[in-house]
């Protein structure tokens, strides 16, 4: 026996009118090392960012990280802090940065392309 069922469907969508600006804060040390892909994505999408640099070679490091203040990274830099959130890890920090600023491509192929050749830029280096 054939029977047939009525579906509907219905779309909600969220919409967050909070349009307050993203922060960002990199801390990092005063020379290009592992935050300088970071910092360049910035400067290209021209999204403001608070660009700590911290002495090289560290002087009082030990100080600081006793403070808590590097713990979402096991106490190294470079950290992230977005909208009050740290992250840790270079590469952890710049996919989310080119995802925020819209470098990662528009679907999860092109996403995976980039994601490529930055780790063969890595291998290379």
């Amino acid at each position: 026996k054939n029977q047939s069922y009525s579906i509907q469907i219905h779309h909600y969508y969220i919409i967050d009118y909070n349009f307050t600006m993203a922060t960002y804060k990199l801390t990092y040390f005063n020379i290009r090392g592992l935050a300088e892909i970071t910092r360049i994505m910035f400067k290209i999408a021209n999204v403001p960012f608070e660009d700590i640099r911290l002495e090289h070679p560290p002087k009082g490091f030990a100080e600081l990280k006793a403070t808590g203040i590097f713990a979402a990274n096991m106490n190294r830099v470079p950290i992230l802090e977005y909208n009050g959130a740290q992250i840790g890890q270079s590469k952890a920090i710049d996919r989310f940065v080119a995802k925020k600023l819209g470098f990662m491509g528009s679907n999860d192929i092109e996403e995976a392309h980039i994601d490529t050749i930055c780790e063969h830029v890595r291998d290379i280096r």
